[in-house]
C-alpha cells in the first residue's frame, strides 16, 4: 500500500504499510513539535486510535490530521487565559464591532512553507476607542512560527472603533488568520 501521511500541528508523522485492518507497523517522526510528550502522545493517537478498520472502499494515498494543543504562552505568543485586559465592551446590546479599514495579511513562515502546513487559527483582541489593536492573545494557535506571525500583522491592523450610542469604546473581538498553499 502506499505511503500515508498524518499530519498534527506541528508534527508530521510518514505511516507506511498500513493494512487493511487499519494497523501499521511503522510510525516514524518527520517533523517534532519541539515538546518529546506532545509528540509521544499524537504518534501513539496515529498509530493506535485513527486508522482502525479502513472501509473496503477506501482508496486515498494520503492522510492528514490535525490535533489542536495550545502551545506554552510566551511573550511574543501570549495565551488568553493568561492576560490582563483592560476594560472593554462586547458587541451587541447597543455597542457595535469595530471594522478593519486596514489589514495587511500575515507573512507565511519558510518552515510552515516547507512541511505544507497550511490552516487557520484565531486571535483574541480588544480594539481600543482608537481603532488600534490592544491586549492581542491566541485562543487557537497553529504553532510553527504563524501565531507569531499573525500577531505581528494584527498589531499593525487599523480599525473603525466599535461605538456606544455613537461613542467609540474599546471592543473585546476575535480574529481568524489563515494560512494556505496555493
Amino acid at each position: 500500500m502506499a505511503d500515508f501521511l498524518a499530519k498534527t500541528d506541528p508534527d508530521t508523522y510518514s505511516i507506511d504499510d498500513l493494512k487493511r485492518d487499519g494497523t501499521t507497523d511503522d510510525t516514524q517522526l518527520i517533523i517534532s513539535s519541539g515538546d518529546a510528550s506532545l509528540d509521544e502522545d499524537a504518534r501513539t493517537t496515529i498509530g493506535d486510535a485513527l486508522f482502525r478498520g479502513l472501509p473496503r472502499s477506501f482508496r486515498g494515498t494520503e492522510l492528514r490530521f490535525v490535533f489542536f494543543f495550545n502551545l506554552p504562552s510566551t511573550k511574543e505568543r501570549p495565551a488568553c487565559s493568561l492576560l490582563t485586559l483592560s476594560p472593554y465592551k462586547k458587541v451587541g446590546g447597543g455597542v457595535t464591532a469595530p471594522r478593519a479599514i486596514y489589514q495587511p495579511v500575515p507573512e507565511f513562515g519558510e518552515e510552515a512553507r516547507r512541511a505544507s502546513y497550511q490552516g487557520s487559527m484565531v486571535l483574541r483582541l480588544t480594539v481600543d476607542a482608537q481603532g488600534l489593536p490592544q491586549d492581542i492573545c491566541v485562543e487557537q494557535g497553529m504553532g510553527m512560527g504563524l501565531d507569531e506571525r499573525s500577531i505581528a500583522a494584527i498589531n499593525t491592523w487599523k480599525f473603525e472603533p466599535g461605538k456606544e450610542n455613537g461613542i467609540p469604546v474599546p471592543v473585546r473581538i476575535s480574529v481568524e488568520t489563515s494560512f494556505r498553499l496555493y
